[in-house]
């Protein structure tokens, strides 16, 4: 309202892009390269595109480049149980119904990261992919050590091993674990993934689309795409406005091979969104119809109002 808003209406939505970058341009003078300020600049990202692709009756997704994906394959992401058996229980029931990839979090894995994804192995079997999202708690070494020891068990990627300024630190773990390493969601854009990737920190880039908005992310899967690396975005939190953007954005994108599903996030909040966003049997359904597909249900709106 302060600082975007009077400098925002009145453009056109079709340059949805360009006014991404003047309003970046008006603050960075400023030092607001990141934080709260971009995740405002993200939310009239994609508001603009938004209203671009209704005005042209299109899915956004086509305005994009054009929809390379009908569905995108899903990881169950988070196991709130209060016990590795009990977050193995439940990782086998999601697998019952069609999922075949999951995340665990190392903070909650109370018995060690080891103990946790061979518990998980055990349990899911050979087949699934399985995950470690180490909530840039590590050291450098101390990461290293840990990916290493979770290799054995069939690790898929390793997430956030050290803390987001840290970039020696992260090129250190990339170049010294077999396993994949993922980063990206507290990026704002494509010049916090370019410096990344200089120094060939990750393999994975996982933009958060509440973060950048659309004309980020997608800047940022073109640099995965030359970098032939994969994108895998984080699953934002909130009702599903951004969750609904950024799978018309992964559908759009060159490289992205999966897509982050926050059961504990998505299927409470239904009820604030017209719309459909669905993740069945492990796939993600790209939200049909124009713009993304979704907006504020009554309920969110008059929440809003008070």
């Amino acid at each position: 309202d302060d600082l975007l808003a009077d400098f925002t209406i009145g453009s056109d939505p079709f340059d949805a892009a360009a006014t991404h970058d003047r309003l970046y341009d008006m603050m960075r003078v400023r030092g607001y390269t990141g934080g709260y300020y971009l995740d405002a600049l993200a939310a009239i990202d994609i508001a603009l595109w938004d209203i671009a692709a209704q005005i042209a009756g299109q899915p956004l997704c086509k305005l994009l480049g054009g929809q390379r994906r009908q569905a995108i394959p899903a990881y169950l992401s988070g196991l709130p149980r209060p016990t590795r058996a009990a977050r193995a229980d439940m990782a086998a029931e999601w697998g019952d119904r069609g999922f075949d990839a999951f995340k665990f979090a190392a903070p909650v894995a109370d018995d060690g990261v080891v103990a946790e994804i061979a518990t998980l192995r055990e349990r899911l079997g050979p087949g699934a992919r399985i995950a470690c999202d180490m909530h840039w708690a590590q050291t450098a070494a101390q990461a290293k050590a840990l990916i290493r020891a979770m290799v054995p068990h069939g690790l898929w990627f390793a997430e956030a091993p050290v803390d987001p300024e840290d970039i020696d630190g992260l090129a250190e773990v990339a170049a010294g674990v077999s396993a994949p390493v993922a980063a990206g969601e507290e990026w704002r854009t494509a010049y916090d993934a370019q410096a990344r990737l200089a120094r060939r920190a990750c393999a994975i880039l996982q933009p958060e689309m509440g973060h950048k908005g659309v004309t980020e992310f997608m800047r940022i899967a073109g640099l995965a795409q030359v970098h032939h690396l994969e994108v895998i975005p984080h699953a934002t939190i909130g009702i599903g406005i951004f969750l609904a953007a950024s799978l018309h954005a992964s559908a759009a994108a060159a490289c992205v091979t999966a897509h982050e599903f926050q059961h504990s996030i998505v299927e409470p909040n239904r009820k604030y969104l017209d719309g459909s966003i669905d993740c069945d049997a492990g796939r993600y359904t790209v939200p049909p119809g124009v713009g993304l597909g979704v907006r504020p249900s009554a309920e969110a709106l008059r929440i809003l109002e008070h």
